[in-house]
C-alpha cells in the first residue's frame, strides 16, 4: 500500500536506514549519492 502511494505521488520512498545502508523502493534517480565516507575505528566497549 505505501509503495503503490509512493509511486502514485512521484515520492522518493527509503526504508530501514542504518549506519551506511538504506533501501530505496521507488525514485532511485532522485537521490544523490556522496562520495563512499573513510571507515571508521571500531568502539570499543568497557567493562
Amino acid at each position: 500500500m505505501g509503495l503503490e502511494l509512493a509511486q502514485e505521488l512521484g515520492v522518493t520512498m527509503i526504508d530501514r536506514a542504518k549506519v551506511k545502508h538504506f533501501l530505496v523502493y521507488n525514485g532511485a534517480e532522485n537521490i544523490i549519492y556522496d562520495a563512499r565516507p573513510e571507515a571508521r575505528p571500531m568502539s570499543t566497549k568497557l567493562k
